[in-house]
């Protein structure tokens, strides 16, 4: 997988994510902390090329989902 996706903040809660192909909006990613824009590009790359590689049936809307509801039950919160 090529790293194609780069991550850009609109305001504080508002993120775009903008791939080859397509933009991802997202207010606020499910889990905390800078890094997390980085696992979210790598998690867009992944969902894109099992799209087009693999014949996968992800949608945007199902991208732009799990962007915001994505948990880690067990992982260290504030």
């Amino acid at each position: 997988v090529i790293n194609k996706c780069k991550c850009f903040e609109e305001n504080s809660n508002e993120l775009i994510f903008v791939s080859g192909k397509h933009s991802y909006y997202a207010f606020g990613l499910g889990l905390e902390g800078d890094h997390q824009w980085q696992n979210a590009c790598t998690a867009i790359d992944l969902a894109e090329s099992l799209r087009e590689y693999f014949d996968f049936q992800i949608s945007d809307s199902a991208i732009n989902k799990g962007l915001k509801n994505a948990k880690h039950k067990g992982r260290l919160e504030w």
